[in-house]
């Protein structure tokens, strides 16, 4: 299993940059793997800034909801400034998302709403007409 492999290189016997690949990897699979999820919020504890801020990266990407509580904890916690950076930009751009996300379904209810005053219009205009 591909997500296997890429797990074992996550591992602490390896080195911190191959370790960092090996979250974006899983990062750019977690979409269409939701289980990552779970496995990858672990390495916001790593020793390493740059596993760090890997996961970081794949929560941006993921841009979900769920992702800001975690990045939250980051931006509290984390005594490194380039991580912190990174998560405050990431909260950014996924709250960015979502709020594009709820505009655009406003949007979607009010056409919808249009649409049906309209139907009701030309109903009352063809009803009058008939007249």
């Amino acid at each position: 299993n591909l997500i296997e492999i890429i797990r074992e290189f996550t591992d602490l016997k390896y080195h911190e940059k191959l370790r960092e690949a090996s979250i974006e990897c899983l990062g750019k699979l977690m979409k269409s793997y939701p289980e990552i999820f779970d496995y990858i919020v672990k390495f916001l504890n790593d020793k390493s800034f740059r596993v760090r801020r890997a996961v970081v990266k794949a929560l941006e990407e993921l841009g979900e909801e769920k992702c800001i509580a975690y990045l939250d904890e980051v931006i509290k916690y984390d005594l490194d400034g380039r991580v912190v950076r990174k998560a405050k930009e990431a909260k950014y751009k996924i709250n960015l998302k979502l709020k594009s996300k709820v505009e655009i379904n406003n949007l979607a209810n009010e056409i919808e709403k249009l649409k049906k005053e309209n139907e009701e219009l030309k109903a009352k205009i063809y009803s009058l007409e008939k007249k």
